[in-house]
């Protein structure tokens, strides 16, 4: 089996307004599928934007959201999972992995004292925000610290597990720094190997897959009589390590 992960970066602005798209799950995953759960399609999270013209800064931005959410009545936001909504067009986050599930995901508060536009999803994040802390980041921390020293545990902690790195990409133009959150989701998909995959381990070595052969044909050891899953190219760059593996 290979698996194909993509991880998509989605920021969260006070004016952010998300559909309801996975609302039959539960109230935490109402935004975005649970943990283990497929993804519909390619889409990965539904955005509300206001149908009008351009708007310069995110202050413009919040307010307009602000004043459309004001203007409709009870049964418009009850049906706010619906794409006919005249006042908003919806933007789609995708992934490139189809048919894939959440395999994984991290949250970065940013702005802890912004409130957002919808406070609906303003409690929603907040309580996954709390249960990542609690469980993930707490539990990952007390590892390191059995392996590394204190301070140096809090330092790794903080880099890969609460901020932002360097390599964050997104297709939205705005900045960044106005963002309330940052949602990391990982999107995984496994199928069957077929001839010409491209393999790669967590060393950095890659190799093609060239000959795939049914199992009675198979060779295996003349010591054991283990049957062999893997035979690599002597000039490849797979390192021995991987062996182990088989």
């Amino acid at each position: 089996m290979s698996q194909f992960v993509e991880t998509v970066y989605i920021p969260i602005f006070e004016h952010t307004l998300l559909q309801p798209i996975y609302q039959g799950d539960n109230e935490v995953s109402s935004y975005f599928p649970p943990l283990g759960k497929k993804i519909k399609g390619d889409v990965v999270i539904s955005e509300l934007k206001p149908r009008s013209s351009p708007i310069s800064s995110g202050k413009e931005l919040k307010n307009k959201m602000t004043t459309l959410l004001n203007s409709m009545n009870i049964s418009e936001l009850l049906n706010i999972c619906s794409s006919n909504l005249t006042n908003f067009t919806v933007e789609h986050h995708k992934t490139k992995v189809k048919d894939g599930y959440l395999s994984g995901m991290k949250i970065h508060r940013l702005n802890k004292n912004a409130q957002l536009v919808d406070s609906n999803l303003q409690k929603n994040l907040e309580k996954i925000y709390k249960m990542y802390i609690l469980d993930y980041i707490s539990e990952s921390f007390h590892k390191l610290k059995e392996r590394v020293s204190h301070n140096y545990a809090e330092q790794i902690t903080r880099t890969h597990f609460l901020n932002i790195g360097n390599n964050f990409s997104t297709t939205n133009r705005q900045d960044l720094k106005q963002a309330v959150y940052i949602l990391e989701l990982e999107i995984s998909r496994e199928s069957k190997i077929e001839l010409g995959d491209k393999l790669c381990n967590r060393f950095a070595s890659k190799g093609v897959t060239s000959l795939i052969l049914p199992e009675e044909l198979r060779p295996y050891t003349k010591q054991t009589g283990y049957y062999i899953d893997l035979i690599n190219n002597p000039f490849g760059e797979l390192m021995p390590r991987l062996e182990s593996n088989f």
